[in-house]
This record gives C-alpha cells, structure tokens and sequence, in this order.
C-alpha cells in the first residue's frame, strides 16, 4: 500500500463500534431524555403535561413498538391521548399500535377519533382500510383505499391492497369466468 493510501486510511472513522461505546452512547441519550423532560417537569404547575414529557413518552411508546411490545406501546399512547386529547398523531400512533395488535375494533375507534380532529391526518384512511381488509369487510375497504388514492393518486401500496380487496370480494362465478374460462365452457 502506497505512503497516501495508508494514511487516508488511517484517518478514516472505524468500521465499526464496539457495543459498550453504543451502549454508553444511548445511555446518555436517555439520561438526557429523561433530564429534559426533569426540567420541563419542575417548570410546569402540578397537573398540567409539558411538551418534553410528552415527547418523552412518546419516544418510549416508539421504542416499545419497535421492539414488538404492542401492549406497552398502546399504553403508552394512550397516555398520551389522555394528556393531550386533541392530538390528532397520538390518536394515529395508537391506532398504529393496535392495528399491529390485531385489535381492529379499538383501532377503527381510535382512527375515527383521530380522523375527527384532523381530516387530513396522514394515513387515517389507508389504516382503516388495512383493517376492513383483514376483518374481510372488502366494500369498506375499498372505500377506504379509494379516498387514498383520490388525496395520493401515487399511493402504491393503497392499489396494492385495493386490487385484493376487489379480487377477494368479487363473486366466485366471476372469476372462473375471467380466470379460467376453459373450465366455464366445459
């Protein structure tokens, strides 16, 4: 290896980190997650929720959900939506949560709930759609999907799930016609 090739080299960042670094790193991201919010806390009168709790918990409902706890998570938010009921997001994170917990009723509740504070709540319609879907109500769903697609024409996943819900819900005589027509003829 040539003298400037090593020294490049040598001025490059590792690889990669060793796990006690990573750990002491996210460590201190929590300790001053939890300062924060400390002092935001100390500022307010008793009762009253600041932003920095809020956003802390909210942080924590994310990292339970990423870590596949639904239940955790949905308690969470549902602190949240408790402390902040007029938020249209922690209506939407815990309608997420509980869709990913198959408990679709709850989460049409939640979805609607959010979809009444925030019409234009992202993803409100394409999450209800997801719902009717699984629990097999394939006209509500493709409603659904279709007001996706009428706010995102470039919503591919909302034609995705939208052709399911029309093949699943079209007659089976129609698709033997369509899809097999030799046997229709037979």
């Amino acid at each position: 290896m040539n003298p400037t090739a090593r020294k490049a080299k040598e001025n490059q960042e590792p690889r990669h980190v060793n796990r006690s670094s990573q750990s002491v790193r996210a460590g201190l991201v929590a300790l001053s997650v939890f300062a924060i919010g400390c002092l935001h806390a100390m500022a307010q009168p008793a009762g009253t929720p600041s932003g920095g709790e809020l956003d802390a918990m909210r942080l924590v409902g994310r990292a339970h959900y990423e870590n596949d706890e639904f239940d955790k998570a949905a308690e969470i938010f549902r602190q949240c939506t408790s402390l902040a009921p007029d938020s249209a997001m922690d209506q939407l994170n815990l309608g997420i949560v509980l869709v990913r917990s198959r408990k679709y009723d709850e989460a049409i509740v939640v979805l609607d709930r959010a979809e009444s504070l925030d019409g234009d709540a992202p993803g409100v319609h394409y999450l209800r759609g997801i719902v009717f879907k699984r629990q097999g109500k394939h006209a509500e769903a493709a409603a659904s999907l279709n007001a996706v697609i009428a706010s995102d024409p470039e919503c591919g996943p909302a034609y995705y799930n939208l052709g399911v819900c029309s093949h699943l819900s079209a007659p089976v005589y129609f698709l033997v016609v369509t899809e097999f027509p030799c046997l229709y003829r037979c």
